[in-house]
């Protein structure tokens, strides 16, 4: 909680979903990124049926 005078940090989280990876960002009130991670996974194809 911010005391008497100070601004309180206010940040937006970001889940980006692609096709064999995920990242996360979160952005500081000035849209400047503060922190990501990013995770790449492996493809999976179903067998044709």
């Amino acid at each position: 909680m911010a005391g008497k005078g100070k601004a309180e940090e206010v940040y937006v989280a970001s889940i980006d979903q692609g096709t064999t990876s995920t990242r996360f960002i979160i952005y500081d009130r000035h849209a400047s990124p503060v922190a990501s991670h990013h995770l790449e996974f492996k493809q999976q194809y179903p067998e044709a049926g």
